[in-house]
C-alpha cells in the first residue's frame, strides 16, 4: 500500500499498489476557472495512471457549466478519472463521483476517546465562532436578548466579517455590535485547540455550520459537538440534520423543535432555529441537567459511530470501481 497525505487535515490514504494515480486538490479557488486548471493537469502515464480529482474537504457546487466541463475532459481522455467532493447533490453525471463525508474521520483523529462524560455541568450551553456571519450574529443577538450571556460559555471572535456570505442582512443583528468581538475563553481558531474543559462544562453545543445557505456540507463542528458529550443545536442548510441521521446518527428533535430543518427560505430557516434555541435554553440548567441525562444512550449511539468511522475502505473501494 502506498500511504499519500492528501493535505487536509493531514488526512493519509493508503492507496494499493496496483493503482498508478495522479493526485490534484480541487477547492473552490479552482474551480472558479476549471478550464485553465484541466489544461494543466499532466498526464504521465496515459490509459495507464488514474487522475483524481479530490475536492473531500470542500463544497463543489455542482449544478453549473463547470462540472459539465470536467464531464466533457473525462470523455476525451483516456486515463480513468473520478471526483471526490464533500457536498451533497443530486446531481449525476458521466464521470465517476463520490461523495465523502470526511470529517467525522478527522475529528475522532484530534481527540481521544474519553468515553465517560461529565454528568454535572457549570453551563448551559457553549457557542464559539470565530467568524462574523449575519446567520451566526442573529443568534449571538438572540442569546444576548434573552439574558442568556452568562449562562454559557460564548467565544465570538470576528476575525473574518462578511455581511453577504448568508444572503442575509447583517443589520438585523445590531444590537451587539458594540460587545464585538469577544473573545470569550481561548485564543484558538481550529476546533481540535478548544479547551477541552468548555465541552466538559456545558450540556449543548450551538453548531454553526460553515454555510448556511446551499447544499448540505457536514464540517467537523457538529462531529467535534458529538465527539464532547453534547446535545446540538445546528444552524446550517435546510436538511443538514436529516443527511445526518441517513448516516446513522440520531439528534434531539424530541426535546428541541427541529423542524426548522425542513424549512427552505434562509430567513424563515434561521428565525425558527433561533426560537428553538431559546425555548430550549431558557429552561432551568436543572431541567436541561435531566435531559442530558434522559438522553445519554443518543449520545452514547453517536459517539460509538464516530469512532467506528473509517473513510479509507470507502475512498479505495471507490477509486477501484471507477476504475473498472
Amino acid at each position: 500500500m502506498a500511504l499519500f497525505n492528501t493535505n487536509d487535515y493531514n488526512v493519509y490514504l493508503d492507496i494499493p499498489d496496483d493503482v498508478k494515480f495522479t493526485f490534484y486538490h480541487l477547492s473552490q479557488g479552482n474551480i472558479l476557472d476549471i478550464d485553465k486548471y484541466l489544461s494543466g493537469i499532466y498526464q504521465s502515464s496515459p490509459k495507464d495512471s488514474m487522475i483524481i480529482l479530490w475536492g473531500a474537504c470542500n463544497r463543489l457546487i455542482t449544478n453549473d457549466q463547470r462540472f459539465e466541463t470536467i464531464n466533457q475532459y473525462y470523455k476525451n481522455n483516456p486515463n480513468p478519472l473520478i471526483v471526490f467532493n464533500g457536498a451533497h447533490t443530486t446531481a449525476e453525471f458521466d464521470f465517476p463521483y463520490k461523495e465523502v463525508c470526511l470529517f467525522p474521520y478527522i475529528v475522532k483523529s484530534y481527540h481521544v476517546n474519553v468515553d465517560q462524560p461529565l454528568l454535572d455541568k457549570a453551563k448551559k450551553f457553549l457557542f464559539a465562532s470565530s467568524k462574523d456571519y449575519p446567520a451566526r450574529r442573529y443568534l449571538l443577538n438572540a442569546l444576548y436578548e434573552n439574558d442568556l450571556f452568562n449562562q454559557g460559555f460564548i467565544s465570538y471572535k470576528c476575525l473574518v466579517t462578511d455581511p453577504t456570505c448568508d444572503g442575509l442582512p447583517m443589520d438585523l443583528n445590531q444590537q451587539v455590535q458594540d460587545l464585538l468581538p469577544l473573545k470569550g475563553f481561548d485564543n484558538t481558531v481550529e476546533f481540535y485547540q478548544i479547551p477541552r474543559a468548555v465541552h466538559d462544562h456545558s450540556y449543548l453545543s450551538i453548531v454553526t455550520e460553515t454555510y448556511f445557505t446551499g447544499p448540505v456540507y457536514l464540517s467537523e463542528k457538529v462531529f467535534n459537538a458529538v465527539a464532547k458529550h453534547q446535545l446540538f443545536i445546528y444552524l446550517g442548510p435546510a436538511y443538514s440534520l436529516k443527511q445526518l441521521q441517513n448516516m446513522g446518527y440520531k439528534t434531539f428533535g424530541h426535546v428541541i423543535d427541529e423542524s426548522y430543518d425542513d424549512i427552505e427560505d434562509p430567513s424563515d430557516r434561521l428565525a425558527a432555529v433561533s426560537k428553538a434555541m431559546i425555548e430550549f435554553l431558557s429552561q432551568p440548567i436543572e431541567q436541561i441537567k435531566k435531559i442530558y441525562w434522559e438522553n445519554l444512550d443518543i449520545i452514547t449511539h453517536n459517539r460509538k459511530l464516530l469512532y467506528q468511522s473509517e473513510i479509507n475502505r470507502e475512498i479505495v473501494s471507490a477509486i477501484q470501481s471507477a476504475i473498472q
